[in-house]
């Protein structure tokens, strides 16, 4: 993604230390209209203030594809451990069920799903259009206050998310 339309303020073509410290400061602090803005940013890829389904599309694919390495990572860890202390390993089970969860047509429901926020019906969608929607709806809502609304920090009680 380029870093001229993400965490970045400055436009000096790099993201500082103090650009960074402000993202992740909204990310996990921040309110859901926050996260939603910060979202927008990093959705609009091509930096004309509007998202596109195509741009939308694309960064849904490289978030899902982003977190479906980290699965993979994990168990593949979690595989070394089971092996090492001896324990038959489950996580081989697990992978298979990782695999092929996110199809097309689910990257397309979400999309879907975004561009109900499309008010004015000009096939993109504004800032305003999505933080709105972003703050109102369940499913969106749910990504950017992960733990439960109202909740700023994670308590380790996985439970609780």
């Amino acid at each position: 993604l380029p870093p001229s339309h993400r965490l970045h303020y400055s436009h000096s073509g790099k993201i500082d230390f103090e650009e960074l410290v402000l993202g992740v400061n909204v990310l996990t602090n921040g309110s859901v209209e926050q996260k939603a803005a910060l979202a927008f940013a990093a959705f609009d890829r091509n930096g004309d203030g509007r998202i596109s389904r195509g741009e939308l599309e694309i960064s849904i694919k490289r978030s899902f594809a982003a977190a479906r390495l980290l699965i993979k990572e994990t168990i593949r860890q979690m595989k070394q451990d089971a092996k090492e202390a001896g324990v038959p390993s489950l996580a081989v089970r697990m992978m298979g069920a990782s695999e092929g969860l996110i199809t097309t047509a689910v990257i397309k429901g979400l999309v879907d799903e975004a561009f109900k926020a499309d008010d004015n019906h000009d096939g993109f969608l504004s800032k305003e259009e999505w933080v709105e929607h972003a703050s109102t709806n369940a499913t969106i809502k749910t990504f950017m206050e992960p733990c439960g609304e109202g909740e700023k920090e994670f308590t380790g009680d996985m439970d609780a998310c």
